[in-house]
């Protein structure tokens, strides 16, 4: 674009000239906010344990009320008993490769 046109442009009013501050409010004030919103969005999901037990008490009475409820027990299983039942699972698994190498070595 050459300065003539830019200089009938100022004249006519299609654009206009703005100093450095006021294109740094119009221009990144929405994204900063927008990025300022996130970044306080995850700092408060970080700090949920914390808003969910207002007492160490009641995290102990919760945490208490769900190991001793049975009824969880038919729908989920502890991490614990899972990696339990993924190595006898594993071992039973080893012992039939085991005894399939013996079998094919009968033969």
């Amino acid at each position: 674009m050459s300065d003539e046109q830019i200089r009938k442009d100022l004249e006519s009013g299609k654009k206009k000239i703005v100093n450095k501050w006021e294109y740094l409010f119009n221009q990144w004030s929405p994204i900063v906010t927008i990025v300022g919103f996130l970044v306080a969005g995850i700092f408060w999901f970080a700090n949920a344990e914390s808003r969910m037990f207002t007492t160490p008490e009641i995290r102990t009475q919760a945490e208490d009320h769900i190991k001793d409820n049975k009824n969880l027990d038919d729908i989920y299983i502890r991490k614990d008993q899972y990696e339990q039942q993924t190595e006898d699972l594993k071992e039973d698994l080893k012992e039939i490769q085991r005894d399939i190498k013996e079998l094919l070595k009968r033969r």
